[in-house]
Formats: C-alpha cells, sequence, structure tokens
C-alpha cells in the first residue's frame, strides 16, 4: 500500500487523531521540560532559603562547615568579597579548621583569575595540613593555569604520594 505524507495527514485530520498526537508531544517534551524547570527553581529556592538562614545568624556562626556553607552559597551567587570577608572574620574563632578556610579562600580567590592570592591560600592550607589532598589538587590546577610545570610536577608527586590512584595527579603527571 502507497501512503504518501499528504495522504496521512489527510488520514489524521479525519480521522480525529490530532488531539491523541498533542497529548503525546506533551507527555513526551513538556512535561520532562517543566520537570527540569520545576527542580532548577526549587534549588534556587532553597539556596535563597539557606542564603538568608545562614545571614541571619551570621554572628553566632562559629563552625566551619557552617561558614563553608555559607560562602559556597555566597560563590554561587557570584558574592566574591562577601565571601572573602565572611571567611577572613571568622577564622578567630575556636572550632574551625583553619586549613579548609585557607583553601576556601583560595577557591574563592581562583574563582576571580586572582592566581597568585589563590596559590597564596593554598600553601597556607597546605601549612597547616600538609597531607591536605583538596589543597594540593586545587594548587596543581594553579601551576597549570600558571604554566610552572616544576612545581606542578612536585605537587602531582605529592598528591600520589598520600593518594597513588589519584586520578587527577595521574592526568597531570601525562600531559
Amino acid at each position: 500500500m502507497d501512503i504518501s505524507c499528504s495522504s496521512l495527514i489527510f488520514y489524521l485530520a479525519v480521522s480525529n487523531q490530532w488531539p491523541h498526537l498533542y497529548f503525546a508531544f506533551v507527555l513526551v517534551f513538556l512535561i520532562p521540560f517543566s520537570c527540569f524547570i520545576a527542580f532548577q527553581l526549587f534549588k534556587l529556592i532553597n539556596a535563597e532559603i539557606c542564603f538568608y538562614k545562614l545571614r541571619r545568624d551570621d554572628a553566632l556562626l562559629c563552625n566551619s562547615n557552617e561558614i563553608l556553607r555559607l560562602s559556597y552559597v555566597m560563590l554561587r551567587k557570584k558574592l566574591f568579597f562577601d565571601a572573602i570577608q565572611l571567611i577572613e572574620s571568622k577564622q578567630s574563632c575556636n572550632d574551625i579548621r583553619i586549613y579548609q578556610l585557607m583553601n576556601a579562600l583560595g577557591f574563592i580567590y581562583y574563582s576571580i583569575h586572582q592566581y597568585r592570592l589563590a596559590k597564596f591560600y593554598y600553601i597556607e592550607a597546605l601549612k597547616i595540613k600538609n597531607d591536605y589532598i583538596v589543597a594540593l589538587q586545587n594548587i596543581a590546577k594553579v601551576y597549570d593555569l600558571t604554566k610552572e610545570s616544576c612545581l606542578l610536577k612536585l605537587a602531582c608527586e605529592s598528591i600520589l604520594k598520600y593518594d597513588p590512584e589519584n586520578k587527577i595527579a595521574r592526568q597531570y603527571l601525562a600531559n
């Protein structure tokens, strides 16, 4: 049976199949898209609630996890200098893992392309805790961007000393 495109359209128009096709189109394309949009809105609203709740309790904030959470939310909102000010003001708290805060400061400066300052804070984190893999990986990234290959090799060797299966260090050494 030879069915052309125009005869198929005519058949669908005459047989009242358009509502079924429209419904199938909505199910296949629009519902997943609207679920994606709803999920993104939920994440945005949740981040805003977290930001305002933590910001309200900023004066009482002396827990490194909460400080890092608030600074992460600030980074997502592109409030780089507020995040720097928050972390630098909380370095004197008692219940703080200073090496994580130094790494976070390095990451903030890395995010705004201030690689010299990022390198400084990563080194400060490593002075406090020399086996901190995250800071070692971050400083390796900075050394790669600033084309300091000798220091990059040393950083990668340090990473592999603490974590022999580290993929990032192996990738840098392979290049």
